[in-house]
């Protein structure tokens, strides 16, 4: 009977010691796979993109930056043949008004321009006689 206590009690003390490992090995592995959810959660948060709930017209209480640039081609070739043709044309002649500009010129402007280019002539044609 004793060596049945033994036997007992010292089969008890294993299964104990086993229980305490496989606590610490549960409580280990459960903590393990808790910190890969937290951490994945985590990655997941930061990776999604933000959505904005916003209708045409209103403005934007942010920025909003595109992940990437699309271009309309055909909207885009449309706007600018629009744009073209709401411009007039600027090389429209008008005859009279540079004739009476090109007159001007030749009465006001040149005349004293000549006048300025005979006077810097003439004084250092004078400062060259001098030395």
């Amino acid at each position: 009977m004793a060596e049945q206590q033994e036997k007992k009690s010292l089969g008890q003390k294993f299964s104990k010691q086993y229980r305490k490992q496989n606590r610490k090995l549960f409580l280990s592995g459960f903590l393990a796979v808790l910190t890969f959810v937290a951490v994945f959660i985590m990655v997941v948060l930061e990776i999604m993109p933000e959505t904005h709930s916003i209708t045409v017209g209103e403005a934007a209480e942010t920025d909003i930056r595109a992940i990437a640039e699309v271009e309309d081609i055909q909207a885009t070739n449309e706007a600018k043949k629009l744009a073209r043709d709401a411009i007039a044309d600027i090389y429209d002649v008008n005859t009279q008004s540079n004739a009476q500009l090109i007159a001007f010129f030749e009465e006001t402007v040149f005349p004293e321009l000549n006048n300025a280019i005979d006077y810097g002539y003439n004084t250092v044609r004078k400062g060259e006689a001098n030395t």
